[in-house]
């Protein structure tokens, strides 16, 4: 008996789907950016207001009040002038802690760049607000004093209320430096935040 070579009679062997590689999963977006950018938008407001009362105040009283003004701040030397560009500086330094607080909150790598000079310019305005703080204190010192002050608790208080004042005033600058230097941060700024305008026209 033949044996039967029609190939429809054959047992049919199942034959596995080809297999292709999937379009790669787009990056997670990290969630960092959020709390961050919120919390220095709400410092910044909160620093415009500030910094704008204390401009309208020290122009008012060094205009309508000279002699009071120049006996408050006797020590600085212009008196006026420093008080105003101590608060024009921290004015500047709010603008830019908002608008780089709204660049990170849109992930957009000029925002981190913006948050750093902010965190420099800050942690100097801290410095100079301390030493001009101290410098004040001390120039009153004789006077409170003659009023029956103690002086060794004056300077002690000084102190004491300059360092709290510098320590809440770094905070944020020092975590923002320390922040974005970490391997993981940049990496994410890398990845998934949207490159500055000037850099992405060199490269393309």
């Amino acid at each position: 008996m033949e044996a039967n070579s029609n190939p429809s009679d054959q047992p049919s062997i199942p034959v596995a789907p080809p297999t292709t590689r999937g379009a790669p999963m787009a990056p997670r977006p990290p969630s960092w950016p959020t709390p961050i950018a919120v919390i220095g938008i709400v410092l910044a407001t909160l620093g415009l207001a500030q910094s704008a009362m204390a401009i309208v105040v020290v122009t008012g009283v060094s205009l309508f009040l000279p002699s009071l003004f120049q006996q408050a701040f006797a020590v600085q030397a212009g008196g006026s002038r420093v008080a105003i560009v101590l608060s024009v500086a921290e004015l500047a330094a709010a603008v830019l802690l908002l608008v780089g607080s709204i660049g990170l909150l849109q992930r957009k790598r000029r925002g981190v760049a913006l948050l750093k000079w902010w965190a420099c310019f800050k942690l100097a305005l801290v410095v100079l607000g301390s030493v001009v703080g101290w410098m004040n204190t001390m120039a009153h010192l004789d006077e409170a004093s003659l009023q029956g002050m103690n002086p060794t608790a004056m300077i002690i208080l000084t102190v004491l209320s300059i360092m709290f004042g510098a320590l809440m005033s770094a905070a944020l600058p020092v975590f923002i430096l320390i922040w974005t230097s970490r391997a993981s941060v940049r990496a994410d700024v890398d990845r998934c935040f949207t490159p500055n305008p000037a850099r992405t026209a060199t490269l393309s």
